[in-house]
């Protein structure tokens, strides 16, 4: 049957909210950015409003709360079920439909005029049966990553934040410091590479790859899921590959969630070119897994954070960086982690490739059987 979806949804705007302590998810446009201690929605649907994310899609189960850069949508569940309305909202690629002239806008004006054919409730379910079966294999994976993201961080923290490292019953310490450890300036065992600059007619097919900001998760992390063609000119210290560190020098947010802190590339083409919002950070001395820990599992992202300035944008450069100063272990207090931390990375980026995989064949399925042609019984 036939619906607006005005006679299917009814949707309000999220809250400006700041992360705290606490166990309640807040929901942005391209996923969780933190946590709080209280919860506004319980099962609901969640679009993305506006800028990159716009007409992102969803289902959040459970208690949490939402920012203003997303809609919350309620179901009719008389005529829609939940699930099936999230992947009904997927297939529609709403980004399409946003207005905006600065960027991307979705209101719920336009989308009160949008319409679709749906089946009863009882194909619905029997439709979503199939499709969750798939969601419940990659939300098993994303828990073992989770675990496992924990487990690289409790390491680091132990050894190096906790300074419980191999040995340390025998250390000597000097001021409060393991001797044999030095504090240094990044400037002086890191170099940073600044990614291209770029303009609209470049972001065109092509046969590289754009990396932006929006490939940083919020408080240190690496985004697959989000790329752009590119077409325009680079310099070859601006491609990445697996392994390579890339931290965020821009942010739009002025609580700073992203700025400052880093992310490792995953596998995948040599292709893939970083923007000018991006530096590349390595080192001859340091392994890029232990810098991840050192920027994202100590305070020295936050550190970083705070010496952005900007208005409305917030920046880095690289002599805001260069003056930094940490505490580096020995090198080979540094190696004995990146040999243990190494295959908890390797199994994460598996992990998410068998994600990437179960999503491709669950996106195959998702048209054929929303529009009637993989036929299923209720």
């Amino acid at each position: 049957m036939v619906y607006k979806f005005s006679e299917l949804f009814s949707w309000t705007s999220g809250k400006a909210i700041s992360p705290s302590n606490g166990a309640i998810p807040i929901y942005g446009s391209n996923g969780i950015i933190g946590y709080t201690e209280t919860a506004k929605y319980e099962n609901k649907i969640i679009l993305g409003r506006v800028g990159a994310y716009c007409g992102s899609v969803m289902y959040c189960s459970g208690m949490f709360n939402a920012t203003d850069n997303t809609l919350i949508t309620t179901c009719d569940t008389s005529k829609i079920v939940y699930v099936f309305a999230y992947y009904l909202l997927k297939l529609y690629n709403l980004n399409n439909f946003a207005g905006g002239a600065a960027q991307p806008l979705i209101t719920q004006s336009i989308l009160k005029r949008l319409k679709c054919d749906i089946p009863d409730v009882s194909t619905q379910l029997c439709i979503t049966s199939i499709l969750s079966a798939y969601d419940n294999l990659i939300e098993n994976n994303n828990r073992r990553i989770r675990l496992l993201e924990q487990m690289a961080e409790n390491l680091y923290k132990e050894w190096f934040v906790r300074f419980r490292f191999p040995g340390h019953e025998k250390a000597e310490f000097e001021n409060g410091l393991p001797k044999g450890w030095r504090i240094i300036k990044l400037g002086d065992f890191i170099t940073f590479e600044r990614g291209v600059g770029y303009g609209s007619k470049d972001i065109a097919d092509g046969e590289n790859v754009l990396l932006s900001m929006n490939n940083l998760r919020p408080y240190g992390g690496f985004i697959r899921d989000y790329s752009r063609p590119y077409s325009g000119k680079f310099k070859e210290f601006q491609k990445v590959k697996k392994g390579d560190l890339i931290m965020s020098i821009t942010d739009m947010t002025q609580d700073r969630r992203i700025i400052g802190y880093t992310g490792i590339v995953p596998p995948g083409k040599d292709n893939r070119i970083i923007c000018t919002h991006l530096m590349k950070l390595s080192s001859e001395e340091y392994h890029s897994y232990f810098l991840d820990g050192m920027f994202n599992y100590s305070n020295l992202s936050r550190v970083i954070a705070e010496r952005a300035t900007g208005t409305n944008v917030l920046g880095l450069t690289a002599d805001n960086l260069k003056g930094v100063k940490t505490l580096l272990p020995p090198v080979n207090l540094h190696c004995l982690y990146v040999n243990k931390v190494t295959p908890i990375i390797e199994l994460i980026f598996r992990l998410q490739e068998n994600n990437d995989n179960l999503t491709s064949q669950r996106d195959l399925l998702l048209p054929r059987l929303m529009s009637g042609k993989l036929e299923v019984k209720a």
